[in-house]
């Protein structure tokens, strides 16, 4: 089968768990396409799966840099894109699964990386802007495009801002051209948002359980604010807490509060995508059998 599946929805939608199955029944292989699971370390924060909960079936993609490293999207398309080769070469499936939208656009469509180089002057001046007035500045210039990026993502905020003002369009509004070299069939998980809800919920209460705080004060809180890891939703709001910014039902009450508006985000992104969306508890035999006729 010469095509490139993928999994994708909101966070805590069920995407690994169906990629797992979804494998097993096509000699697949999952590429994770997730932005925080790439960092080795950072396995509850992140509801990266243990072993055992892969069931045997080979996954790409995770626990490839150190939590104090940058990863851009490039990189992760050069990265998957390799991947992907290798297994069509070999007659394995490509199950690419995860909920960050650049880049599961990246392996869809041909993005313009780098066309707007960094600027130095004008990103000294932002970089003495908080996260806040990063933001609000954003939401000024491109009200859509601040609906995608994280409020606490210094990085990605100062990038945005710094193509917006050189007048280039932002990768993530370039949608025209599909790749050739890609057959993808893409499924969403589509689940109603009462439900998401309470999985958030109960998603944060289990990593509060495993160790979220120790495994922040071992991996990020040594290395500050600034790094592309610590923006995470979990881990930022972790931090905080450790610096005494906030009570300890103010910094459960965050995280949840985040992860829903970043699974709205999610949504948004998505939604702009040749996606079909099936129901969140689908049979992945279901699917399966489909795709192998």
């Amino acid at each position: 089968m010469n095509k490139t599946v993928f999994i994708v929805g909101p966070t805590a939608s069920g995407k690994s768990g169906f990629a797992v199955a979804l494998a097993k029944m096509l000699q697949g292989e999952i590429i994770s396409a997730d932005s925080m699971q790439i960092y080795r370390g950072l396995d509850i924060g992140t509801a990266k799966m243990a072993k055992e909960e892969m069931q045997g079936v080979p996954h790409h993609m995770l626990d490839i840099v150190d939590p104090d490293a940058s990863f851009s999207v490039q990189q992760f398309q050069r990265k998957a894109d390799s991947i992907i080769q290798d297994l069509q070469r070999n007659d394995r499936v490509p199950i690419v699964a995860g909920g960050t939208g650049l880049y599961i656009q990246s392996l869809l469509f041909d993005l313009d990386f780098g066309r707007t180089r960094p600027d130095t002057k004008y990103r000294t001046a932002l970089e003495t802007l908080s996260n806040t007035a990063l933001y609000e500045q954003l939401k000024t210039k491109n009200p859509k495009e601040a609906e995608k990026i994280h409020p606490n993502n210094r990085r990605r905020l100062i990038r945005a801002l710094e193509i917006l003002s050189a007048g280039q369009m932002l990768k993530r509004d370039r949608f025209d051209t599909a790749r050739k070299d890609r057959h993808p069939v893409i499924f969403g998980l589509q689940i109603p948002r009462e439900i998401l809800h309470k999985r958030i919920e109960m998603r944060v209460d289990q990593m509060i359980q495993q160790g979220l705080i120790d495994e922040c004060l071992q991996t990020l809180y040594p290395l500050g604010r600034q790094t592309q890891a610590a923006a995470a939703i979990g881990y930022a709001e972790t931090i905080d807490y450790l610096k005494g910014l906030c009570t300890q039902e103010e910094w459960r009450r965050n995280i949840i509060v985040h992860t829903r508006q970043y699974a709205k985000r999610q949504m948004t992104w998505f939604r702009r995508l040749p996606v079909r969306w099936i129901p969140y508890d689908t049979d992945p035999a279901t699917i399966g059998k489909e795709l192998l006729l």
